[in-house]
């Protein structure tokens, strides 16, 4: 069996990833692929998690 072809870079997710870098993730599929809702389900519980914690964090960084 050939290797899958792939259509888009490497997975490269900074230390600074936050929900736009999510919202911006692209997976090729192969032959057996994956449930893309899935996927799609779990990137936006990730990207909800991260602007919540960003959210979070600035304000605890934010002076009393």
């Amino acid at each position: 069996m050939s290797e899958p072809t792939h259509t888009t870079p490497g997975l490269a997710l900074s230390e600074s990833a936050g929900p736009a870098d999510i919202d911006a993730l692209r997976f090729d599929t192969a032959l057996r692929g994956y449930r893309m809702d899935q996927v799609d389900e779990a990137l936006a519980l990730l990207r909800q998690r991260i602007a919540d914690l960003e959210v979070e964090a600035a304000s605890l960084r934010e002076p009393e």
